[in-house]
């Protein structure tokens, strides 16, 4: 009975130490997985949103309209996100530290943050699927 006990408590402890070392390892293309709505830097009169796929693409569209209908822009292509850090053509490939906060992903470069995103409800499929405007 009391060696159950000590296994028990040592695989509680594995468990406990592998979620510390995930957060403090950073982030990965799981934790920013979905749709984020660019806050920083702002664009007047638009709203730029990010479709990460989870895997190595994001999508990258913009909306003059509140979210019912997206113009593909040309910051879409793969992307990297592991151990925080994350590159993608809006770092211009650049590896950059990010985190992930509640709804709030920040992206730093050199300590700056460059770019600022809140989680969004927007289907990622509109994004995925916007059509550049062809010029």
């Amino acid at each position: 009975m009391k060696r159950n006990k000590i296994v028990s408590v040592i695989g509680m402890l594995v468990i406990l130490l592998s979620m510390v070392a995930m957060v403090s390892c950073g982030g990965n293309a799981k934790t920013v997985t979905g749709v984020w709505e660019q806050t920083e830097p702002a664009v007047p009169g638009a709203k730029t949103y990010y479709y990460f796929d989870g895997k190595d693409k994001v999508y990258v569209a913009t909306s003059l309209d509140d979210g019912k209908n997206f113009v593909k822009v040309p910051l879409s292509g793969d992307y990297s996100a592991k151990g925080g850090k994350i590159s993608m053509p809006a770092t211009v490939n650049v590896q950059c530290p990010f985190e992930v906060k509640g709804d709030m992903l920040t992206i730093k470069k050199n300590g700056v943050v460059i770019l600022k995103f809140k989680k969004s409800n927007v289907d990622a499929n509109k994004i995925k699927n916007a059509k550049g405007l062809g010029l």
